[in-house]
């Protein structure tokens, strides 16, 4: 395959290639319920873990996903640049204290109280 094509085969953030379509998931960079559309320059294709942890806002979830994750210090850059379009606090591996005010019932931690 042609290296252009290649890259659509790649996760955004941990740039590991997809081993099947259910790994797949199409991220807003700037969620639609924020002004975001559906254009190809606003999406991005992550990884089912590496989309909860864009959203994730509990501490012990952001934890657990870090855990399983294992990035490095490149990868959690560009996550958290995904984390500050979508309106969540930026992780620090130094100070994990991310309490956030909203949240659009993307996470586990969500559909738990639900």
């Amino acid at each position: 395959s042609s290296a252009a094509s290649d890259v659509y085969k790649r996760q955004a953030v941990t740039g590991k290639k997809f081993q099947c379509i259910s790994e797949i998931h199409c991220h807003h960079k700037k969620p639609k319920g924020i002004g975001g559309s559906d254009k190809y320059e606003n999406l991005v294709l992550v990884l089912a873990p590496v989309h909860e942890l864009i959203h994730a806002v509990n501490e012990d979830t952001i934890c657990s996903y870090l855990s399983a994750l294992k990035l490095d210090a490149s990868q959690l850059m560009k996550l958290n640049r995904l984390r500050i379009l979508a309106n969540r606090k930026p992780i620090d591996l130094e100070n994990l204290n991310l309490t956030n005010n909203s949240h659009n019932g993307m996470t586990k931690e969500t559909k738990k109280t639900v």
